[in-house]
Protein backbone atom coordinates (compact mmCIF):
# COMPACT_ATOMS: atom_id res chain seq x y z
CA UNK A 1 0.00 0.00 0.00
CA UNK A 2 1.50 3.32 -1.05
CA UNK A 3 0.77 6.82 0.25
CA UNK A 4 2.36 9.70 -1.68
CA UNK A 5 2.78 13.29 -0.57
CA UNK A 6 1.12 15.48 -3.21
CA UNK A 7 4.16 17.77 -3.35
CA UNK A 8 6.29 14.81 -4.43
CA UNK A 9 4.00 14.24 -7.41
CA UNK A 10 3.88 17.94 -8.30
CA UNK A 11 7.68 18.24 -8.09
CA UNK A 12 8.04 15.18 -10.32
CA UNK A 13 5.71 16.73 -12.92
CA UNK A 14 7.50 20.09 -12.75
CA UNK A 15 10.86 18.36 -13.27
CA UNK A 16 9.60 16.41 -16.29
CA UNK A 17 9.18 13.14 -14.41
CA UNK A 18 6.53 10.52 -14.92
CA UNK A 19 3.45 10.01 -12.82
CA UNK A 20 3.54 6.97 -10.57
CA UNK A 21 2.29 3.77 -12.18
CA UNK A 22 1.46 2.29 -8.77
CA UNK A 23 -1.82 2.49 -6.90
CA UNK A 24 -1.82 5.37 -4.43
CA UNK A 25 -4.03 5.28 -1.35
CA UNK A 26 -5.17 8.75 -0.34
CA UNK A 27 -7.31 10.04 2.51
CA UNK A 28 -10.56 11.59 1.35
CA UNK A 29 -9.58 15.07 2.54
CA UNK A 30 -6.38 14.97 0.46
CA UNK A 31 -8.19 13.73 -2.64
CA UNK A 32 -9.22 17.31 -3.45
CA UNK A 33 -5.56 18.33 -3.40
CA UNK A 34 -4.94 15.64 -6.03
CA UNK A 35 -7.83 17.01 -8.14
CA UNK A 36 -6.38 20.53 -7.98
CA UNK A 37 -2.96 19.19 -9.01
CA UNK A 38 -4.55 17.33 -11.94
CA UNK A 39 -6.31 20.46 -13.17
CA UNK A 40 -3.33 22.75 -12.61
CA UNK A 41 -0.82 20.49 -14.35
CA UNK A 42 -3.19 19.01 -16.95
CA UNK A 43 -2.34 15.46 -15.84
CA UNK A 44 -4.63 12.62 -14.82
CA UNK A 45 -3.70 10.47 -11.83
CA UNK A 46 -5.22 7.13 -12.83
CA UNK A 47 -4.21 5.00 -9.88
CA UNK A 48 -5.65 6.98 -6.94
CA UNK A 49 -7.72 4.96 -4.46
CA UNK A 50 -9.76 6.69 -1.78
CA UNK A 51 -9.19 5.29 1.69
CA UNK A 52 -12.96 5.36 2.26
CA UNK A 53 -13.40 2.80 -0.53
CA UNK A 54 -11.23 0.26 1.30
CA UNK A 55 -12.75 -2.70 3.07
CA UNK A 56 -12.81 -1.99 6.79
CA UNK A 57 -12.55 1.80 6.48
CA UNK A 58 -13.61 3.53 9.71
CA UNK A 59 -14.06 7.29 9.41
CA UNK A 60 -14.46 7.80 13.15
CA UNK A 61 -11.11 6.10 13.79
CA UNK A 62 -9.47 8.16 11.02
CA UNK A 63 -10.74 11.39 12.57
CA UNK A 64 -9.52 10.28 16.01
CA UNK A 65 -6.06 9.61 14.55
CA UNK A 66 -6.18 12.95 12.72
CA UNK A 67 -6.85 14.76 16.02
CA UNK A 68 -4.03 12.82 17.71
CA UNK A 69 -1.54 13.64 14.93
CA UNK A 70 -2.67 17.26 14.80
CA UNK A 71 -1.65 17.60 18.44
CA UNK A 72 1.64 15.67 18.00
CA UNK A 73 2.96 17.15 14.76
CA UNK A 74 4.70 20.50 15.28
CA UNK A 75 4.70 21.49 11.60
CA UNK A 76 1.09 22.70 11.58
CA UNK A 77 0.28 26.39 11.32
CA UNK A 78 -3.33 27.51 11.41
CA UNK A 79 -2.32 31.07 10.52
CA UNK A 80 -0.35 29.98 7.43
CA UNK A 81 -2.64 27.00 6.65
CA UNK A 82 0.41 24.73 6.52
CA UNK A 83 0.97 21.14 7.58
CA UNK A 84 -2.56 19.78 7.33
CA UNK A 85 -1.73 17.45 4.43
CA UNK A 86 1.10 16.00 6.52
CA UNK A 87 -1.34 15.40 9.38
CA UNK A 88 -3.69 13.62 6.96
CA UNK A 89 -0.85 11.38 5.78
CA UNK A 90 0.19 10.58 9.35
CA UNK A 91 -3.41 9.79 10.34
CA UNK A 92 -3.94 7.57 7.29
CA UNK A 93 -0.70 5.68 7.88
CA UNK A 94 -1.66 5.17 11.52
CA UNK A 95 -5.00 3.73 10.40
CA UNK A 96 -3.36 1.45 7.84
CA UNK A 97 -0.79 -0.04 10.21
CA UNK A 98 -3.43 -0.78 12.86
CA UNK A 99 -6.29 -1.78 10.50
CA UNK A 100 -8.28 1.18 11.84
CA UNK A 101 -7.57 0.32 15.46
CA UNK A 102 -8.63 -3.32 15.20
CA UNK A 103 -5.20 -4.57 16.24
CA UNK A 104 -1.97 -3.27 17.76
CA UNK A 105 0.55 -1.79 15.33
CA UNK A 106 2.55 -4.41 13.44
CA UNK A 107 4.55 -4.66 10.25
CA UNK A 108 1.99 -6.49 8.13
CA UNK A 109 -1.48 -5.60 6.99
CA UNK A 110 -4.54 -7.80 6.79
CA UNK A 111 -7.69 -6.54 5.13
CA UNK A 112 -9.60 -9.78 4.71
CA UNK A 113 -6.62 -11.50 3.08
CA UNK A 114 -3.04 -11.55 4.28
CA UNK A 115 -0.95 -8.75 2.79
CA UNK A 116 2.60 -8.91 4.05
CA UNK A 117 3.75 -5.68 2.42
CA UNK A 118 4.73 -2.64 4.43
CA UNK A 119 2.95 0.63 4.04
CA UNK A 120 5.17 2.80 1.83
CA UNK A 121 5.14 6.58 2.10
CA UNK A 122 6.83 8.59 -0.64
CA UNK A 123 7.81 12.12 0.36
CA UNK A 124 10.79 14.47 0.28
CA UNK A 125 9.38 16.49 3.20
CA UNK A 126 12.03 16.23 5.94
CA UNK A 127 9.80 16.98 8.94
CA UNK A 128 7.15 14.52 7.68
CA UNK A 129 9.78 11.81 7.15
CA UNK A 130 11.08 12.36 10.68
CA UNK A 131 7.60 12.17 12.19
CA UNK A 132 6.83 9.00 10.21
CA UNK A 133 10.07 7.39 11.39
CA UNK A 134 9.55 8.50 15.00
CA UNK A 135 5.90 7.46 15.11
CA UNK A 136 5.94 4.21 13.11
CA UNK A 137 9.55 2.99 12.99
CA UNK A 138 9.89 -0.12 10.84
CA UNK A 139 6.14 -0.36 10.26
CA UNK A 140 6.50 1.93 7.23
CA UNK A 141 8.89 2.12 4.32
CA UNK A 142 9.79 5.79 3.73
CA UNK A 143 11.09 6.71 0.29
CA UNK A 144 12.05 10.07 -1.25
CA UNK A 145 10.85 9.38 -4.78
CA UNK A 146 8.91 6.86 -6.75
CA UNK A 147 10.07 4.86 -9.69
CA UNK A 148 7.91 5.88 -12.69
Amino acid sequence: MTVVDTNTIINSINNGGKLPSIEITVSDDLYYEYLVAEARHNKKFEMVKLASSMKGYDEAHYLKEYATMLNKFTGVSFAKMRGFADVSILALVSCLVTDYGRRPPQTTLEFGTIDTSLVTVITKDGPLKKMLADEFGNQVNIMSEFKG
